[in-house]
């Protein structure tokens, strides 16, 4: 076995305590997740996942695709809120790799004058389609 197999397969064991298993085609992600999310995505358009307004402030998920099968998934954010500045509340993986860093952060919309309720925010995004449905 090669030195670059070996660093990875140790790479991938240590990944496994806080990796959270993939909620599947149509799943919730709560708003509680924290860590890794893994999704393997089919071969086919799957159906859109939903993910829950986050519980608190200061959260960080980062989701990325561990296996595609030619497929893709959308995963949209609950709530009404937003991504983005420009209004993004979707996005869509397909390809092995990408992946997305998201923080949960204070919701201060025009109706929330006050930070009562949490959003998540993309800090970091390698992949993903960004859309607003």
């Amino acid at each position: 076995m090669s030195a670059h197999r070996q660093q990875r397969d140790t790479s991938l064991a240590d990944w496994a305590g806080i990796l959270t298993p993939d909620p599947g085609s149509g799943g919730n992600v709560a708003g509680d997740t924290v860590g890794v999310l893994g999704l393997a995505i089919g071969s086919g358009s799957e159906n859109q996942m939903t993910l829950a307004v986050p519980t608190k402030l200061g959260l960080t998920l980062t989701v990325t695709v561990q296996s595609a099968g030619g497929g893709s998934r959308a995963m949209r954010q609950a709530g009404g809120t937003k991504l983005n500045v420009t209004g993004n509340n979707t996005i869509t993986f397909s390809t092995v790799d990408h992946s997305i860093q998201l923080c949960s952060v204070p919701y201060l919309g025009a109706s929330n004058a006050s930070p009562t309720k949490c959003r998540w925010e993309i800090v970091f995004n390698d992949g993903p389609t960004l859309s607003t449905t």
